[in-house]
């Protein structure tokens, strides 16, 4: 178990772009936000240059219908107890 626990859940969101795209348009609320309800299918993933690390899935409820030529930006949020220590890799 990690220091602080593990995730116990996840907020996902996709954002727009500002006009210029080259960042998230935060200053509106994101197109789609959803909590993953639990540890997203948490799984040891193994140990990768002394860390340890898992993996997670998650699928959207409802599809996400994205266009053509538009970018997008992801927000994955880990809910974690104490000091977090969840991150990308």
């Amino acid at each position: 178990m990690r220091a602080s626990g593990s995730a116990s859940n996840f907020t996902v969101a996709i954002y727009a772009s500002i006009p210029a795209g080259s960042q998230p348009d935060v200053g509106h609320p994101p197109l789609v936000e959803n909590e993953t309800g639990g540890n997203a299918g948490e799984t040891y993933a193994g140990v990768f240059g002394g860390t340890t690390m898992y993996d997670y899935s998650f699928t959207l409820p409802t599809a996400f219908q994205a266009q053509a030529g538009i970018k997008y930006w992801v927000q994955i949020e880990g809910w974690q107890p104490g000091f977090p220590d969840w991150s990308m890799a």
